[in-house]
């Protein structure tokens, strides 16, 4: 029982009102009896540590049929959007930038400026979630659960029941500072409007605005004032805008929420409201995001273009094959009812293969004669041929391509024109709308393209 008390990023974009203010002043400090420790002298520039390759954290195997997942590998660390941007750093402090309109910095204040400087939020933070909507969550490293910022859905528990005014008004219902919500708390995650919590036994405990089905002043709407447990025996749960996953330790994939686009595995489009089990032989799920961390380091970076989370399930199996089901998926058009209309949309229930290879085979050019080929080779590998305008080359890199970041990360032999050993070069490759991105990171030939340098490839039309 729980105690209740990019230089360039690439971004799917989707159109979010978001009223920001673009004056820049220093919050208050907050006092010395909340959960934040003293911020004195705490606002300025951090330094971050963006997820690469190699820490991104992989799919646990299933061991005689039960699965054992490292949380800690899945602790976010640094996540937002053009509103707020939230970051843990090495030392465990949580910081905050960006709007204050719902008190979302959790420094006891609430105003409408715009705050381009980081503000120290809290000490000893593990992990950090931000809905989107206003209000964010950390996880303390003695496994206190705390949230702060938009109250007006319930998330933050501070009201019996669902009130379609604060919803709407929500600037009036606002927590300015951290207020602890749960113990013994393994891992969280934000809804849209609700909170998921995994304890440490195993439990999986929910509250908040659940869903709401029909339009404004609806009465149809599923809302938990207090901590609900829905489930027992989870090894791993998802957030997302949609839809909520967890993955049972039995390997076992269990959904609720949402499901206008069939995006919660279920054969029909109403709310899900308890959760139900539509896969098995499963090492992982993703619901909202495959990519945890954010790569953006500075509130700036987004361009006011905010992160889409998706409306669909995946799964990992336990073979290494990814499955997928909701928004873009399959053959059959229908008819999603959104929040705010109703639209067509190819989509279905049913898991079908995902190609988590997003990067085609072919011959890609940038526009000054560089050419660049990939040859998918099986699983996550792929074979590379990479010219820089006839003056250094490599040939059969082998890459490896990472589906929760969308990195395929290389390196080879690099060779000068006349055939000299110029040593090893490493690249990163990326897709961003029509077009790859190839970031150099590790690039012997330097002088003539330094590490960090980027190029535009384009796909050449295949010969006839």
């Amino acid at each position: 029982m729980m105690n209740h008390i990019k230089p360039r990023t690439w971004i799917t974009c989707i159109s979010i009102a978001a009223c920001v203010f673009l004056s820049a002043c220093q919050l208050a400090d907050p006092q010395a009896d909340t959960p934040a420790a003293d911020t004195t002298g705490t606002t300025g520039q951090l330094e971050f540590q963006p997820d690469t390759v190699e820490n991104i954290p992989q799919a646990e195997s299933i061991d005689n049929a039960r699965i054992s997942i490292d949380l800690s590998q899945y602790y976010i660390t640094n996540t937002g959007d053009p509103t707020n941007l939230y970051h843990v750093d090495e030392n465990q402090v949580l910081w905050g930038c960006g709007s204050n309109h719902y008190g979302q910095l959790g420094q006891g204040i609430q105003d409408e400026d715009f705050h381009n400087e980081y503000v120290k939020i809290a000490d000893n933070v593990i992990h950090t979630d931000y809905s989107q909507s206003g209000f964010s969550i950390y996880l303390t490293s003695d496994h206190k659960l705390y949230g702060f910022g938009n109250a007006g859905s319930g998330a933050l528990q501070q009201y019996d029941s669902f009130d379609w005014d604060r919803y709407i008004n929500a600037e009036h219902y606002v927590i300015t500072r951290p207020v602890l919500m749960m113990e013994n708390v393994a891992y969280a995650r934000c809804g849209r409007d609700d909170i998921v919590c995994l304890a440490e036994n195993g439990e999986v405990w929910t509250w908040g605005t659940i869903a709401i089905e029909g339009g404004y002043q609806s009465t149809d709407v599923l809302f938990y004032p207090e901590p609900r447990k829905i489930f027992d025996d989870a090894a791993f749960i998802t957030g997302g805008w949609f839809n909520h996953a967890i993955l049972k330790s039995d390997g076992t994939v269990w959904t609720w929420g949402y499901n206008a686009a069939w995006n919660c595995g279920v054969d029909h489009p109403e709310v899900v409201d308890t959760p139900v089990r539509v896969a098995e032989d499963a090492c992982m799920v993703w619901t909202g995001s495959m990519q945890l961390n954010s790569d953006v380091t500075d509130i700036g970076q987004f361009e006011g273009i905010y992160p889409r989370f998706m409306d669909n399930t995946i799964v990992q199996k336990s073979d290494g094959s990814y499955w997928i089901c909701g928004e873009n998926v399959g053959t059959t058009e229908k008819v999603v009812h959104g929040a705010e209309a109703d639209y067509t949309v190819v989509c279905s229930y049913e898991f079908l293969p995902y190609n988590a290879n997003a990067i085609e085979d072919g011959t890609y050019c940038d526009d000054m004669g560089s050419e660049l080929i990939i040859s998918h080779n099986d699983g996550n590998t792929y074979s590379i041929d990479f010219g820089v305008y006839k003056v250094a080359y490599f040939e059969d890199a082998i890459g490896e391509y990472d589906p929760e970041t969308g990195i395929l990360h290389f390196s080879g032999k690099e060779f000068a024109a006349d055939m000299a050993d110029l040593g090893t070069v490493s690249a990163d490759i990326t897709i961003e709308d029509d077009h790859l991105v190839v970031t150099i990171t590790d690039w012997a030939f330097d002088n003539y393209l330094p590490n960090g340098s980027m190029l535009d490839f384009y796909k050449q039309p295949e010969e006839e």
